[in-house]
């Protein structure tokens, strides 16, 4: 009986033993899920309590498919049944994680947190973390402890300092700091501005304190690398008032705008137009029409229609046109200058049919920059008269200079301002025509009337194709191969063939050479369009001087032209009534 009881205990250990390794035996596919879990759960607590201590534990039991390869006992006679192996979920290592956690019979979640946190929290904290992790409260077990943990103190003896204090002594140094710095600064600015008897420089008289102006013209001279006014000028606010109180001395000049200006003005809006044209908003806006009336190109609608902001560059033009600031003869004459100044290329040809000796004259008071090289295309064997005889051999009496500017005016009107509305209204047209085929710049020109406002601001290029042989031949001389080529690409191969029968061998191999080269490379846009608006300008130019030969000559006055030139003799009566009235004053 004994060893009967003996034996029913050694069975029954063994049996034990046996379930506990079976048991503890823990699937791969478990293990991941697990894994799995626990990283969603720290995440989620991360989150939840950051810099926060924590621990999590879990633990699931997976649903296992109970499966059989035995055949069934009974089969009937019309269906032959085969065993099929069934391959659990857990077994299968190509499923998904995320298709094995719906495969969980039951999961066992603990965590460990401070005791700090209150027991809301805590509740919260178990339902939303359940639902993160995707687990079932009903099924599913949740375990939160709390506990004390001891941390390590790193605290610094600043961080016992209470925070208002700190702000406190903060204020008061910020505040020490800035009297220093503003009594250093004040003191600088003293000994600048101090008078010259007095060594300690404590006092100075308001007398010797310098303007704006001329605070910013002293910069300007003794630093040339530094921008105009320091820098306070980059404060738009100063640059306004300082470019008006310039302005204010400007237009003090009854004469202004004169050719010097003009010309300062044109170099300018060749580089930043968007910048002149700001400053001339800044101009009373009778001035406004008058200098835009005065443009020598297409330019002066970019100026006019798209200004910028006032810079640095503004009131370095404004310093120098007050330096600049010149006597010019009082009526007709400064204003003939300036229209011949505007005439630009077609100086040369109006200019050779008057004498020489008033060629001369006018060319005389010039700007040699300009007077020299329009010398050397009128008299290529007289030019240096300019620089070896005096002006005074050379004089024009006002009604020659009264004709001559007549005919100046016919040959280039002044801008009219109105004419800024239409350039806003054709625009766009004008930007598509510059990049649109040669045939269909041609049918919209064919559309618009012959003195159309888009004809005069931009001439049509594709009258350079359907022009006269000699014509043609002759603006074929004045740009390159090169620029041939870059104008003829994207054309048909019949105005190509217009080009190219009036060029040498030499000369079309050139073109054809210049040509495959442009197809292998990439097109320059801009420059086509500029090189195609150049051509059609010279063009222009070519026509109007064969049309013109026998009109220049005639002394064919218009009503407009003596309106203007009896308001200009108005001015200069004035402005010399002006100035002797003054002197009188003076002298008395």
């Amino acid at each position: 009986m004994k060893y009967y009881f003996l034996g029913l205990f050694v069975f029954l250990f063994t049996i034990l033993a046996n379930a506990q390794i079976v048991s503890g035996e823990k699937l791969p596919r478990v293990a991941e899920v697990e894994e799995k879990l626990i990283n969603d759960a720290s995440s989620f607590l991360q989150r939840r309590f950051p810099n926060t201590p924590f621990i999590v534990a879990i633990e699931i039991d997976p649903l296992r498919r109970i499966a059989s390869n035995t055949s069934r006992e009974k089969s009937l006679p019309y269906y032959e049944f085969q065993g099929e192996e069934i391959i659990d979920e857990w077994d299968d290592q190509n499923i998904s994680i995320y298709n094995l956690i719906p495969r969980i019979k039951k999961a066992r979640v603990k965590i460990v947190i401070p005791s700090s946190i209150n027991i809301k929290e805590v509740e919260d904290t178990e339902r939303e973390l359940l639902s993160f992790i995707k687990l079932v409260p009903v099924r599913d077990e949740m375990e939160v402890v709390q506990k004390t943990w001891q941390t390590s103190s790193n605290e610094s003896i600043f961080d016992k300092i209470p925070g208002e204090l700190i702000l406190a002594a903060t204020i008061l140094f910020s505040a020490i700091f800035f009297t220093i710095f503003f009594k250093k600064s004040l003191r600088t600015i003293n000994s600048n501005y101090t008078t010259p008897g007095n060594e300690g420089g404590a006092r100075s008289s308001a007398m010797d304190m310098p303007s704006p102006v001329n605070a910013t013209n002293r910069s300007t001279s003794n630093n040339p690398g530094m921008a105009a006014g320091d820098i306070h000028l980059r404060d738009p606010i100063k640059l306004k008032e300082i470019a008006n109180i310039k302005i204010q001395d400007l237009i003090r000049d009854k004469n202004f705008p004169t050719l010097s200006d003009m010309i300062l003005f044109a170099k300018m809006a060749e580089t930043t137009p968007q910048s002149l044209g700001a400053l001339f908003y800044e101009f009373p806006i009778e001035y406004q029409r008058k200098i835009f009336s005065l443009g020598v190109n297409n330019v002066w609608y970019t100026v006019f229609s798209e200004p910028g902001s006032l810079d640095d560059g503004c009131i370095q033009l404004l310093d120098r046109l007050l330096r600049i600031r010149e006597n010019v003869a009082p009526g007709i004459w400064g204003s003939l200058l300036t229209q011949i100044w505007r005439l630009s290329d077609k100086a040369p040809d109006f200019l050779k049919q008057f004498k020489q000796d008033e060629v001369f004259a006018i060319l005389f008071d010039m700007p040699k920059s300009f007077g020299i090289p329009l010398a050397r295309k009128i008299y290529p064997g007289a030019w240096g008269i300019l620089l070896t005889q005096d002006k005074k051999n050379f004089t024009l009496l006002d009604e020659k200079a009264k004709e001559i500017f007549r005919l100046a005016m016919r040959e280039k009107p002044r801008f009219d301002i109105s004419s800024l509305a239409q350039y806003h209204k054709d625009k766009d047209l004008i930007e598509y025509i510059q990049c649109a085929k040669v045939e269909v710049e041609r049918d919209i020109y064919l559309t618009l009337p012959d003195d159309s406002f888009l004809t005069q601001i931009r001439p049509p290029f594709y009258k350079v194709f359907d022009g006269e042989p000699h014509l043609l031949q002759q603006i074929i001389g004045i740009y390159s191969i090169k620029d041939w080529a870059i104008v003829l690409f994207n054309t048909s191969h019949e105005l190509r063939n217009k080009i190219i029968e009036r060029l040498d061998s030499k000369k079309a191999y050139l073109l054809s050479s210049h040509l495959r080269n442009i197809d292998n490379g990439k097109i320059d846009i801009t420059a086509q369009v500029a090189i195609r608006n150049s051509m059609a300008v010279t063009y222009k130019n070519i026509l109007d001087s064969e049309n013109k030969k026998q009109a220049l000559g005639k002394n064919i006055a218009s009503d407009n032209d003596d309106k203007l030139i009896a308001g200009i003799e108005k001015v200069a009566k004035a402005t010399e009534t002006n100035e002797k009235n003054d002197n009188d004053k003076e002298a008395a």
